[in-house]
């Protein structure tokens, strides 16, 4: 992808951001805030992410099917795991996994409905990280039940 310099400068600004997350979450490991450290790093990915949207994705319409298809197989999982969870700390981890499906459909959708590079870039990052942490809370959610 050809960019031009203001593009350059953009992507730039978030790279640096990214970085600046991930010192940040250093600095919560160091001083034992591991949740907060996960949700900073968290945050960093989809900066990333967007620089990486923006540089290696020629057809947003093609891209934003493939996160559909993945969201999609997801929540499928989800769906066919919820009746095996059980348990106050079991369900906690489902309903985490859940809100963050929730906020996967939500920002596919936007990308859907926009028509200029950056903001599509933004939510496909974002919707695909938080996809992501469904699989993690799910897992979560599973493997507690499993041991207890």
């Amino acid at each position: 992808m050809n960019i031009s310099k203001y593009e350059k400068r953009y992507l730039e600004r978030y790279l640096d951001t990214a970085e600046d997350f991930i010192d940040n979450a250093k600095d919560n490991v160091n001083n034992g805030k591991y949740y907060t450290a996960l949700s900073i790093l968290f945050n960093s990915e989809i900066y990333v992410g967007v620089v990486d949207e923006y540089i290696h994705t020629d057809d947003f319409d093609t891209r934003i099917e493939e996160l559909e298809g993945k969201i999609e197989s997801i929540d499928s999982e989800l769906k066919e795991k919820r009746e095996d969870i059980r348990g106050i700390i079991g369900l906690e981890f489902l309903s985490a996994a859940e809100k963050r499906m929730k906020e996967a459909y939500d920002y596919l959708n936007e990308a859907k409905n926009y028509n200029d590079t950056a903001n599509a870039a933004h939510s496909i990052a974002y919707a695909d990280k938080r996809a992501d942490t469904v699989k993690l809370w799910l897992d979560l959610a599973v493997e507690y039940c499993r041991i207890f």
